[in-house]
């Protein structure tokens, strides 16, 4: 990499980090394009090379747990250690669900708050288990609120809201395999141990 090009990089990310860890809550910040080109003059998209390289580079940092490029934005989940802001709210400051993702979350079972809806056991879901393409797909229930994680009738349960029964079912459906061949490989990263068998409820 070109030495101009590495500086601009670092800079990019060392803002992305610094204006995130000083103001986020609950681990996570969101950081526009538009934010970026006004800051440092930066054609930053989730397309081109600089915003391959700056994601390259925030999911490096020992800050960042994970990071989406959406269309209009950086969205980052930072290590709550670093986020002096995440400590006033206690431990609701982590509950949500692309912040959990940073766990090896296992035999898991997704529940909308407020509206009944089939279910589907997820037998594994961590920060590896979808490509960037399906966090960013998915980014709506990612970032659902948590409300309460316990032992239901399904198993472990956990309770959301803040994003639609329908996207939570279908998410579930999804890594149980209940979508086109297609969408799947899009979504869900390769796994080299033997193919997990998801069941549904």
């Amino acid at each position: 990499m070109h030495e101009s090009v590495n500086k601009q990089i670092q800079k990019l990310a060392d803002y992305c980090i610094s204006e995130g860890i000083q103001n986020t809550g609950d681990g996570l910040w969101s950081i526009s394009y538009d934010e970026l080109h006004e800051h440092f003059d930066a054609s930053v998209t989730d397309t081109n090379s600089t915003g391959q390289l700056l994601r390259e580079e925030l999911q490096q940092r020992k800050e960042v747990a994970d990071c989406i490029m959406t269309e209009d934005s950086i969205e980052i989940a930072y290590h709550l250690e670093h986020c002096p802001n995440c400590y006033q709210g206690g431990i609701t400051g982590a509950m949500n669900l692309f912040s959990l993702i940073g766990c090896n979350l296992e035999d898991i079972h997704l529940i909308d708050v407020d509206e009944e809806h089939d279910v589907a056991t997820i037998v594994e879901l961590n920060q590896n288990t979808l490509t960037n393409e399906g966090k960013t797909e998915w980014s709506d229930v990612l970032s659902a609120k948590v409300v309460r994680i316990y032992d239901g009738a399904c198993g472990t349960q956990i309770d959301l809201s803040g994003s639609s029964a329908e996207r939570i079912r279908d998410f579930s459906y999804m890594l149980a395999g209940y979508c086109s061949a297609e969408n799947y490989d899009k979504w869900v990263a390769p796994d080299d141990s033997p193919k997990q068998s998801l069941r549904m409820e």
